[in-house]
């Protein structure tokens, strides 16, 4: 990946006619997209420590989902955005029984930080742990995003997951899911989130990365389910990391 230098240098874009201006812009958006990445995955080495949250984010349910015995657990957090502007890069912290699990140097953006949220708007998020988790209740504190932000919309992409065409989750298994981008902003580094319930109860979750998705493309990814999923409807939870 490069470094922050090395993006900024190679932005300079100087178009010797006006039939230029058109690349001079897209080198432009493209070195931004690896400037913010590189910020982001600077962001990821510190561990998040959430001390109090958030009032632009209500954590409207914490869930807790066991594997099978001796395997990982995971966690489902409702989180709301309850103002009237896009949400962004703002960290998370989870854990159980007032330990958090999250918090160390080896997770990704997508296990640290919320999913990008339009005003008003809901969604689910997930961590998933490859041990078992401790006994006690499930927590979620959403923090306040960097000043400087590292990045700022007024509306977001269209980013849609569905599980393939024909394939249905299994007990403890993986559900393949198409990740479709609806605009021209290429993503990278998204996260894809999967929970399903019966009754009021969390039976299953699970999360997987998808690296890139290019404009207007499409990707196919499996993500790891813990819990059971059998005679369940699985949802599926993703939003945009790049904006423009």
């Amino acid at each position: 990946m490069p470094s922050v230098r090395e993006t900024l240098l190679a932005a300079t874009c100087i178009p010797l006619a006006a039939t230029a201006l058109a690349g001079c812009k897209t080198t432009q958006q493209s070195n931004d997209r690896l400037e913010l990445r590189a910020k982001r995955e600077l962001a990821s080495r510190v561990p998040v420590d959430v001390r109090k949250q958030n009032p632009e984010i209500k954590v409207e349910r914490t869930a807790v989902v066991d594997g099978a015995k001796g395997k990982g657990g995971a966690i489902v957090a409702v989180l709301k955005n309850v103002t009237g502007h896009v949400t962004n890069d703002l960290p998370i912290e989870v854990g159980v029984g007032g330990q958090p699990l999250n918090s160390g140097k080896t997770f990704t953006y997508g296990q640290t930080r919320a999913p990008a949220l339009d005003p008003g708007e809901e969604t689910t998020w997930v961590f998933q742990s490859d041990k078992p988790l401790p006994a006690g209740a499930p927590f979620a504190r959403v923090g306040t995003p960097p000043s400087p932000p590292l990045a700022t919309t007024g509306s977001l992409p269209g980013i849609e997951a569905d599980p393939a065409p024909g394939v249905s989750a299994a007990a403890n298994s993986t559900l393949s899911v198409k990740i479709t981008n609806k605009s021209d902003i290429p993503q990278y580094d998204l996260e894809v989130y999967a929970a399903a319930r019966k009754g009021q109860r969390y039976v299953v979750a699970g999360t997987t990365g998808v690296e890139h998705l290019g404009s207007n493309g499409s990707t196919t990814v499996d993500v790891p389910l813990t819990g059971d999923a059998k005679g369940t409807r699985v949802q599926l939870f993703i939003a945009p990391i790049y904006f423009k």
